[in-house]
């Protein structure tokens, strides 16, 4: 053994989250959660306010219609924030979340 190269097994502290009790896996998870809800009405408001900027009308319209689009952008935006990667703003509304829970709790 060369004593002038000396390694180490310890390789940061970046995942002590993950050797947690269940009390705090719990809570891991529903942060993710509230992540990912925020997200997905962070989408829907988007859809909400790109759909103001087509005209509507014809002779078909109807509030019934109105109704669908508005259930159809809800569903999408929460298909998208449990997607893969949706935005990411799930993922970095989380990671910042973390860091502040941990900070608490030192």
């Amino acid at each position: 053994m060369d004593p002038m190269n000396v390694e180490s097994g310890l390789s940061g502290t970046g995942s002590v989250r993950a050797a947690t009790t269940p009390a705090a896996q719990k809570k891991d998870s529903q942060l993710r959660k509230a992540a990912q809800e925020f997200e997905a009405y962070f989408v829907q408001q988007l859809f909400s306010q790109m759909r103001k900027g087509i005209p509507s009308g014809g002779l078909l319209h109807s509030k019934g219609e109105d109704m669908f689009r508005d259930l159809l952008d809800e569903q999408v935006s929460q298909d998208v924030a449990r997607g893969n990667n949706g935005f990411g703003l799930s993922d970095s509304l989380y990671r910042q979340l973390s860091l502040d829970e941990g900070r608490r709790g030192q």
